[in-house]
């Protein structure tokens, strides 16, 4: 048996780079003959206004709008799972967070003030991965190898 899924995508709820809400996105998948996506919104400094950056509550609730939207409108017959597209303040890399869930989110810290390394410590004590995303466009720094579980 096979299995379709679409491994990094955003909603329009949450990161800019988004036009289309996570229900909208879903329908389009599952037209398409996917079963499933995994949400890996951004976590970064533009997704948050900057008066914003050190209230982390606020921001994790913020940041789970998109995710919990598509869990809505996924249907039994569609799978719909957590990640994270994570990038520190000042720094060009992002890096993609799997098997995480919303607690991750809520209770391991601000992640904008973070490093690769403490990123990583966070993700595997919470039994995630993570991996760098689009290593290839020509502002970003290759990630440190011995902090990553994988390259987009």
């Amino acid at each position: 048996m096979s299995y379709k899924y679409e491994l990094h995508c955003h909603t329009g709820e949450v990161s800019t780079c988004a036009d289309a809400p996570a229900a909208q996105t879903v329908e389009r998948y599952k037209k398409a003959g996917y079963d499933g996506i995994v949400f890996t919104d951004h976590f970064s400094g533009l997704t948050f206004p900057p008066f914003n950056y050190f209230n982390h509550q606020k921001n994790a609730e913020h940041y789970l709008k998109g995710y919990r939207a598509a869990l809505q409108a996924a249907g039994d017959d569609f799978t719909v799972l957590f990640g994270m597209e994570i990038r520190f303040l000042l720094t060009p890399n992002d890096y993609l967070v799997y098997g995480v869930d919303e607690d991750f989110v809520k209770n391991f810290g601000n992640f904008l003030f973070d490093n690769q390394k403490k990123l990583y410590e966070k993700v595997h004590c919470a039994g995630g991965i993570l991996v760098q995303a689009h290593p290839f466009r020509g502002y970003v720094k290759r990630g440190d190898p011995r902090y990553l579980d994988g390259v987009e």
